[in-house]
């Protein structure tokens, strides 16, 4: 009975302990969540202890390094940084915010000790205009992963809110309140049948609001916020640029009859789309080929959802950097399987060709729209040649939201393990007693 009972207890003593050090880890990552969020908004980001967490912005690194990919550096020396290194840097394009580049040549001084590097994103077509000095330099990356990019992919999707915060949470809740019901004393089965019915009907109405509530909120910003971006872009001269969460817009589409209005973005990962509608092939907006735009179909009016009900004839208007305004008129439409890459073939013809592309209602197969330059009298042209821009890579230390979401997540999880084993420990005190 002794030894029974010394097992008990220290089975007690374990899950008391374990319990407390999951509330203090829980408690450990939102703090670090939110202190993370707080000091990331400086100019360099948060160091700690020389490290630096960023997340990605832009494309020029992928697809090693995908948009909203988490990566940590530490301010190595500069002697030690060697070629093919990963660095972060104040970026001169970016007016001194923090960029991330590989190292691919350095400039040495008579005695052999570094003085600049010559950076470039593995997506870039060519190497930054500006070379790194030490006093650009932030830091070598030591540790790199795509997770994050995978989560904030998935946040952002289609139902994201509700697979990944929404959906988690009342998981949480609905196991400690089992586990609080269905542990506790005795009941009846009818008594714990109307229990898990009644918690699953508050979880699934919660989470309809919820999901609600999102929707709404991600089509106010589709609709209105990026709506006023293209607005802006086409009223500014040629020489003003604009990026959108991160990324740079080289264009506008506006399809009156539809109410599309959009900034074009290029297409770097799947990611793109969730941000604008992307430049998927083909050569540059409102140049002589087939221009291929992407974009999603989602829900009401946006992005690519309704361009099935443009008929022939039907205009398409296209801004692109040089602030250039052209008209394109419908030709067809064609629904595709996913594996047709005809659509991505360039004509010979000399004209400017137009191909919109997006999934069907059934998100099975992907639905074509074609269009032709039609010359517009007076179509407003402020610029001959579109001016040569290279695409630096951002990084964002001030949007640490997604990773302080995954930590919280993380804590949150923490946290409904800790109500899970107290509430169990207490039911045994009580059973034993």
């Amino acid at each position: 009975m002794t030894t029974a009972a010394g097992v008990r207890r220290a089975g007690r003593i374990g899950a008391k302990t374990l319990s407390w050090l999951l509330l203090i880890a829980c408690l450990a990552c939102l703090a670090g969540a939110i202190w993370w969020v707080r000091e990331g908004r400086t100019q360099d980001g948060a160091d700690i202890l020389g490290y630096r967490p960023y997340l990605v912005a832009t494309g020029s690194m992928a697809p090693g390094y995908e948009v909203h990919s988490f990566v940590l550096t530490h301010d190595r020396d500069f002697a030690d940084v060697r070629e093919g290194d990963v660095v972060a840097f104040r970026a001169a394009g970016l007016g001194g915010a923090p960029a991330l580049h590989r190292v691919i040549d350095i400039t040495r001084d008579q005695a052999g000790e570094p003085v600049s590097f010559t950076v470039k994103g593995d997506n870039n077509p060519h190497p930054d205009g500006t070379p790194v000095t030490r006093a650009d330099y932030l830091g070598t990356a030591v540790l790199h992963t795509n997770a994050s990019a995978f989560v904030w992919d998935q946040a952002h999707g289609p139902h994201g809110m509700l697979r990944m915060v929404v959906l988690p949470v009342a998981l949480v809740v609905l196991v400690w309140i089992a586990a609080h019901y269905l542990l506790a004393g005795r009941r009846s089965l009818l008594g714990r049948g109307l229990v898990v019915v009644s918690i699953a009907f508050c979880l699934l109405a919660s989470a309809t609001a919820s999901y609600a509530l999102y929707l709404d909120k991600k089509q106010d910003y589709i609709s209105t916020t990026l709506g006023s971006y293209a607005t802006t872009f086409e009223r500014q001269t040629p020489e003003r640029t604009m990026t959108v969460e991160g990324t740079s817009v080289n264009g506008t589409i506006d399809i009156p009859r539809i109410g599309v209005h959009y900034p074009i973005i290029e297409y770097v990962a799947a990611s793109s789309l969730d941000i604008a509608i992307t430049h998927f092939e083909g050569p540059g907006l409102n140049q002589p080929g087939n221009v291929v735009l992407a974009g999603h179909h989602a829900w009401g009016n946006l992005y690519f959802t309704r361009i099935d009900r443009l008929e022939k004839g039907d205009v398409i208007w296209i801004t692109d950097s040089a602030r250039r305004r052209v008209r394109y008129l419908v030709t067809g439409h064609r629904e595709v399987t996913p594996d047709d890459t005809s659509v991505l073939r360039q004509p010979r013809d000399g004209r400017r060709h137009l191909t919109l592309i997006s999934c069907t209602y059934d998100l099975r197969n992907r639905y074509v729209l074609t269009a032709v330059a039609a010359p517009e009298p007076g179509h407003v042209t402020r610029s001959s040649t579109a001016p040569l821009v290279v695409a630096e890579q951002g990084i964002w230390p001030e949007e640490a939201l997604p990773v302080a979401v995954v930590l919280g997540t993380l804590g949150a999880a923490g946290f409904g393990v800790w109500l899970v084993v107290t509430t169990k420990r207490r039911h045994d005190e009580r059973s034993s007693s």
